[in-house]
């Protein structure tokens, strides 16, 4: 992981690494808000080409 980067959001270098921490905040933290919002995917941004977690559902909003 790195920290927030061009785009202002933590970014994951890999999508694999994305998903690993996305798997543990939903099984640890499953009812815990982390900070504003529940994750609950992952995606590529199009803006840095890393990846981000968001709670929003996939086609609510563009990425870019």
């Amino acid at each position: 992981m790195s920290d927030a980067n061009d785009c202002g959001k933590v970014t994951y270098v890999s999508r694999v690494e994305a998903e690993l921490v996305l798997s543990r905040i939903t099984r640890l933290d499953a009812p815990k808000k982390i900070g504003r919002f529940t994750p609950g995917r992952v995606y590529q941004c199009g803006r840095c080409g890393g990846w981000h977690l968001t709670s929003q559902r996939k086609g609510m909003r563009d990425e870019r």
